[in-house]
């Protein structure tokens, strides 16, 4: 078997050592070209994670506030990575009625753990989210309706003065 491998080398017209430099070349440059391509494959990976990452979404005077949901189960079937919502407090007793905390505010779900969610709230805002230290229950809105907030306006009260003793 080796006389044949050598006689094949010492013939002149012989095809062989140029296919074996050949093969020997194409297995080098496929092994080269997944190396880089397995490279540039994690590059990207991080790339993209970290425009995955939620602190890129926050618009000027607006800051992301972590928050607790209570009914976060039901929300992973209704909402995709936002949505609008309103924010209540549970009712601390059965007979009276929950508190509306926010109303039309976006919630974003965390890129890096889907069970965890965040209100983008304007920074003067930001506080009354800080301070709740229980679970809001959310109510998903339609983002395309979104209708202004009416503020209630007081009632202002007509005065009436009548004076007494008054000529005509």
């Amino acid at each position: 078997m080796k006389e044949k491998i050598i006689n094949q080398f010492k013939k002149k017209n012989s095809y062989f050592p140029y296919l074996a430099i050949i093969t020997l070349a194409s297995f080098f440059t496929v092994a080269i070209e997944v190396f880089w391509s397995s490279e540039e494959k994690s590059s990207q990976n991080l790339r993209g994670e970290r425009q995955k990452t939620a602190d890129t979404y926050i618009p000027l005077g607006y800051v992301l506030v972590p928050i607790e949901i209570s009914n976060h189960e039901a929300l992973h079937s209704l909402l995709g990575s936002h949505g609008v919502v309103d924010l209540f407090l549970p009712p601390k007793d059965k007979n009276s009625k929950p508190f509306r905390l926010a109303r039309q505010i976006k919630l974003l779900r965390a890129p890096l753990n889907p069970h965890r969610f965040a209100v983008l709230s304007p920074e003067q805002d930001s506080a009354k989210f800080v301070r709740i230290n229980q679970p809001l229950f959310a109510v998903v809105k339609n983002p395309k309706h979104n209708t202004p907030i009416k503020k209630v306006e007081e009632r202002k009260h007509k005065r009436r003065i009548y004076f007494e003793d008054q000529e005509n």
